[in-house]
């Protein structure tokens, strides 16, 4: 049996990888120990893809262990707040900051969380 730590990895990662292939981009590797996606140019994709994809291992990592700190870096899962974080960046290079920012990361939640509960 897995660990339910791994499992909510493996979640997580499937999130990312899943809604990659949906989105067109080429899944090389998924691994749960470290936990991380390896995906084909994913540097390339347009920034809405970027995001959508490190959104789906967070939604998707949620809805398996709701109470996992999906949130952030200190349990479950280490990459968590870096996806997060990641996000941030990639809205304030696209928008900068405050309001047209604040709405753009609030709206681009939502595809993902859709994409997840499927």
């Amino acid at each position: 049996m897995v660990s339910p730590h791994l499992d909510t990895v493996a979640y997580h990662e499937a999130g990312h990888a899943v809604v990659s292939r949906m989105l067109g981009l080429r899944v090389k590797s998924v691994t749960i120990r470290p936990g991380s996606v390896l995906i084909d140019r994913f540097n390339r994709a347009p920034t809405e893809k970027q995001i959508l994809i490190l959104l789906a291992g967070l939604f998707a990592q949620r809805r398996f262990s709701p109470h996992s700190a999906w949130r952030s870096r200190k349990q479950s899962h280490p990459n968590s707040g870096y996806d997060f974080d990641t996000v941030a960046l990639l809205i304030h290079d696209e928008h900068g900051s405050g309001g047209v920012a604040d709405l753009y990361s609030r709206e681009a939640r939502a595809p993902s969380r859709r994409t997840i509960s499927r």
